[in-house]
């Protein structure tokens, strides 16, 4: 999802996993919310079971299928990448 088209509620913990890459936590319970990296700065992963309506959100891609389980199902309906579809923001550095 687009960073604009994300709003949350409540406390969320944050944790920068590595440099510039963080993943949002549920301090109560500690469910996980999202994971966002200023790699891919115009995109915010949210966790489809943390969605007030998960059905409003339609999906337009599957990435990171390459390390799918094998029985996991496709879903043709919608292209798979084998990596994330934007290549990374280039960053000051490196």
């Amino acid at each position: 999802m687009r960073p604009e088209q994300v709003s949350w509620t409540g406390e969320i913990r944050h944790f920068e996993s590595s440099p510039n890459t963080f993943r949002g936590f549920c301090p109560a319970c500690g469910t996980r919310l999202y994971f966002r990296s200023d790699t891919w700065p115009r995109e915010i992963h949210v966790h489809a079971a943390t969605m007030t309506n998960p059905d409003d959100y339609q999906p337009d891609a599957q990435v990171l299928t390459r390390s799918r389980m094998k029985w996991l199902d496709r879903l043709p309906s919608i292209p798979a990448h084998d990596g994330f579809q934007e290549k990374p923001a280039d960053r000051p550095g490196t």
